[in-house]
């Protein structure tokens, strides 16, 4: 284990995250909702409407999210931005694939899961009995699905 000195960013983030997330429920409710809650943002962002001037970017709006956002990832951690780029390219392409074949908008469809969504976690920290990691400092709502996929990758051998 790193020393307090040499420990990364990243590492103590990730374990101020996981003291807010101990209840074996309430992780439950936030390995399911943190990625939908992220897929939600990037699909509602997509569907914000865009000048003629920036229509050929890719995402519209997204562009100008997912830059800042995948710097706060690489300057954390390499490998959690790379995780996290290619998550946000995989939310696009089945944003791109609502588009294609499901005949509601996809920004109705995102809206509604977002509001389930945020009540599934707000449940599972009632279940918890702590508050939200972002209620004391907002980068949590960043790290959130870096958690997750941590929790999903570590397994498998994966370190940030």
């Amino acid at each position: 284990m790193s020393s307090p000195q040499t420990e990364r960013r990243i590492d103590r983030l990730l374990a101020e995250y996981e003291r807010d997330h101990r209840d074996p429920t309430n992780r439950r409710l936030h390995y399911l909702a943190v990625p939908l809650i992220f897929f939600c943002v990037v699909a509602l962002v997509t569907e914000l409407p865009v000048p003629d001037a920036l229509k050929r970017l890719p995402g519209g709006w997204l562009l100008f999210a997912a830059i800042p956002a995948a710097i706060y990832y690489f300057r954390r951690s390499v490998s959690a931005g790379l995780v996290m780029v290619v998550f946000t390219l995989l939310c696009l392409g089945v944003v791109e694939l609502l588009h294609a074949y499901v005949p509601v908008p996809v920004w109705l469809i995102a809206l509604g899961l977002f509001v389930i969504l945020w009540v599934v976690q707000y449940v599972g920290h009632k279940i918890e009995g702590r508050r939200p990691s972002f209620f004391k400092d907002a980068q949590f709502l960043l790290i959130g699905p870096v958690w997750v996929f941590d929790k999903l990758l570590r397994p498998f051998g994966f370190r940030y």
